[in-house]
């Protein structure tokens, strides 16, 4: 509606017909034209991102998250060479440009000419079908090319292949060293090729990148390549080592003496250690001894001291006048000895049945306590969480086992989670318990 006014105007403004009145509708239009442009000269930048480098310029390069972690890897492959292509979207605002990396795949049977990569007809005709595979209605962007142990710099090989392969404004040439960490971008505009001081990273839900990573991984095995480490001084060291002469080793003379006189006194404070702690056992079991004794005496009831002056003064008695008790006398003598017996046999049966009563609840919460601590086993916690997590391995009839014992519940744990094939199940998928 805005373009045909303003043409409106134009036009009778050309013509000098004119209509009064019709002025400030005008400059209202051009008001609104021109926040138009401005707007289009501005370019949108995607919510999360995050800066590498310093970028510069109208032209902007975004590199999605999942593209960046499949170009950088954690862990370097066997391979001392690695070409890629990259894929995605250009978006112009204006005098700005944004370009969009979405996607990346890895060409793994190229050829390779001195340390360039040779890309033939049937390599395009390859690319072609990938990007129509994994990245359908994504643009050809550039490549990315690693070399390890190599400045990541601009050689004339690898210029003439941007240009004539890749050729077009916006193409883009990644170089990499992922053995020292170090990278270089290049942008191919205005039939020269520019580098490129930074570029963002942003983040979106790349489900077409995810897909790829997950196939590529299932298709390529993760092999690691342990470093070797070359050091010329801990080698001869081990060489001199291993070629020293061996020695004799013999003791001197009065060393001989030494040794011998120390292993001797070693000998003795033993022997004396044994010696003193076979006497400090027999010390207890004497104390021992002795306190028992006491220990019944006082129970009797009688007291040492006396039966000790009357059996002083009946040893003198018999020594004198030659006197021996009576019938009576022995008899009283008697009935004492068996009621001191029988009261400590009363309070020997009392100690007895007095621990047998406390050993006896005891023992029952120790009993208690073993039941309620034994462990529960690894069916009953998934059980009592109500999921399971699939473990590499894992398939719908060995969880059904693990779980509930037998294979019969294969059913209702596809029924309770939604899943028609038995066999598509992926590790790390949660899995809810019937």
């Amino acid at each position: 509606m805005i373009e045909i006014i303003q043409r409106k105007e134009i036009e009778n403004s050309a013509t000098g017909n004119a209509p009064a009145g019709n002025t400030a509708t005008g400059n209202i239009v051009t008001e609104n034209r021109r926040t138009n442009e401005k707007a289009e000269d501005t370019a949108t930048f995607p919510r999360n991102f995050r800066q590498i480098g310093t970028p510069e310029g109208e032209k902007h390069i975004f590199i999605e998250d999942y593209v960046y972690t499949y170009l950088h890897p954690a862990f370097l492959g066997m391979n001392e060479r690695r070409v890629c292509i990259l894929v995605g979207r250009i978006e112009q605002y204006g005098k700005n440009t944004n370009i969009y990396v979405n996607g990346a795949f890895e060409l793994p049977e190229i050829a390779y000419c001195g340390t360039a990569p040779v890309f033939q007809e049937k390599i395009r005709t390859e690319i072609c079908t990938l990007i129509k595979r994994y990245f359908d209605g994504s643009t050809l962007l550039g490549w990315f090319y690693d070399e390890k142990g190599t400045a990541p710099c601009l050689t004339p090989e690898l210029e003439r292949i941007l240009k004539n392969f890749f050729g077009g404004n916006n193409r883009l040439l990644l170089l990499s060293d992922s053995l020292e960490k170090e990278e270089t971008l290049y942008i191919y505009e205005d039939g020269a090729v520019h580098k490129k001081e930074g570029y963002y990273i942003y983040y979106e839900r790349n489900q077409a990148m995810q897909e790829y990573m997950i196939v590529s991984r299932k298709d390529t095995p993760q092999e690691v390549k342990p470093e070797e480490v070359r050091d010329e001084a801990l080698k001869n060291y081990r060489e001199l080592v291993l070629n020293r002469p061996k020695k004799n080793f013999q003791l001197p003379a009065f060393h001989s003496l030494v040794y011998g006189s120390g292993l001797l006194v070693v000998i003795a404070i033993i022997v004396v250690g044994i010696s003193m702690f076979n006497n400090y056992e027999k010390m207890k079991k004497l104390e021992t001894a002795v306190s028992v004794m006491e220990q019944k005496n006082d129970s009797s009831g009688t007291d040492p001291a006396p039966d000790t002056e009357t059996q002083t003064k009946l040893v003198i008695e018999d020594l004198a006048g030659q006197v021996e008790p009576t019938e009576k006398e022995n008899a009283e003598n008697l009935q004492v000895a068996d009621d001191t017996a029988a009261q400590d046999n009363t309070a020997a049966q009392d100690n007895t049945a007095a621990q047998d009563n406390t050993a006896a609840p005891d023992n029952t919460s120790d009993q208690a306590a073993s039941a309620s601590t034994q462990p529960q086993s690894e069916a009953e916690i998934i059980l009592q969480q109500g999921y399971y997590i699939v473990q590499p391995g894992d398939s719908m009839i060995s969880i059904s086992k693990k779980i509930y014992q037998d294979a019969s519940h294969v059913a209702d744990l596809c029924a309770a989670n939604g899943i028609e094939n038995v066999d598509n199940i992926k590790v790390g998928e949660k899995l809810i318990l019937p």
